[in-house]
Formats: C-alpha cells, sequence, structure tokens
C-alpha cells in the first residue's frame, strides 16, 4: 500500500508585527518602541505564545485627565491585557476585561517616563491589536517669561516690575513653580 500525505503549514494565526520583525523587538522596556503625543499603531500583534509588547510614552504635565493609552481588539480572537510601569520597572496600573480592548487612564500620574506593556491575558492567547494614546499637555502652557533661558522661578530672576505695567498669561505652569 501507498498513499500521499499532504499537509498545510501556513499560519493562521496572528501575523508578526513592524517592530517584531526587527532585530531589536519591542520585548522588553529598554527595547520599548517610543511613543509619539498623539497617535496610534495599528496592526499591531501578540504572534505567539508568551509574546509581549513594550511602549515607552513620556508624561510633561500633571493636568492629564483626558490622556490614556489604549489596545483595541476582538476579544473572541484571543483575549490581551495591559499594564503600565513606571521607570523603576514597577507596576503602576492594569487592564484586563474581557471586552474587546484593554484602556489605561494616565491620569492623575506624575511627570515622567512610563512603559507600557500589552500581553496575553493566558500563555496561549494571541491577536492583533491597534494601540492608540493620547499623552498631550492640555495643561497651562509655559509662559513668555518662564521660555526665557533665565525664567523668573527665582529671586536672582524675578521679573522687575517698574518696567512692566501689567503682565498678561502668567502660568503656574508645573507644580512647585516658584515664579515671583
Amino acid at each position: 500500500n501507498t498513499y500521499t500525505l499532504t499537509w498545510d503549514a501556513t499560519n493562521y494565526g496572528p501575523k508578526i508585527d513592524t517592530y517584531d520583525a526587527k532585530a531589536a523587538r519591542n520585548e522588553t522596556a529598554n527595547a520599548a518602541v517610543n511613543l509619539a503625543t498623539k497617535s496610534s499603531l495599528k496592526n499591531m500583534s501578540i504572534h505567539k505564545p508568551g509574546d509581549v509588547d513594550f511602549y515607552k510614552i513620556k508624561l510633561s504635565n500633571l493636568d492629564m485627565a483626558k490622556n490614556f493609552v489604549k489596545a483595541a481588539f476582538t476579544n473572541s480572537a484571543g483575549n490581551l491585557d495591559m499594564a503600565l510601569y513606571d521607570k523603576d520597572n514597577k507596576l503602576v496600573k492594569t487592564a484586563a476585561t474581557t471586552g474587546n480592548g484593554e484602556q489605561i487612564s494616565l491620569s492623575g500620574l506624575a511627570e515622567g517616563t512610563y512603559y507600557v506593556k500589552v500581553y496575553g491575558a493566558t500563555t496561549n492567547a494571541m491577536n492583533t491589536y491597534t494601540l492608540t494614546w493620547d499623552a498631550t499637555n492640555y495643561g497651562p502652557k509655559i509662559d513668555k517669561y518662564d521660555a526665557n533661558a533665565d525664567p523668573n522661578e527665582t529671586p536672582h530672576a524675578a521679573l522687575n516690575l517698574a518696567t512692566n505695567s501689567s503682565l498678561k498669561h502668567m502660568t503656574l505652569h508645573k507644580p512647585r513653580n516658584g515664579a515671583s
């Protein structure tokens, strides 16, 4: 008896994404993809069991009530979760639901660098996702006096009020600003 053996070796799971295809994959905080202020990344993937993706985001203001990072995906194709770590790799927040996506609010966080981790909710979970974020500074903007090379934040750099009859649009735009 003879027979013919045929098979299909096609990978029907999520395809490898742009960042995982590079030599320096975004699978650790040290190799995290640096995110811009407001944008999105489409067709990202947790493409094999145990895969993780890291992204770095910088927050520059404490008025971030609208700021977020979100992974959108179809949960029935594979449940993904998210975690947010600070610069010292300490867990700050997590998002772990069974919905079609996860979102972490950046509201109330201190200025600094944070790392977003996207991963499978279970060891074998795989899926594609779109990552969106908003780290826009919605707080007060730096006033023209603080934008100078010698800002008015110390007695030595204080504005001479004798030469200015009024000052408009002054801001206290960061904590403990010593504006005079």
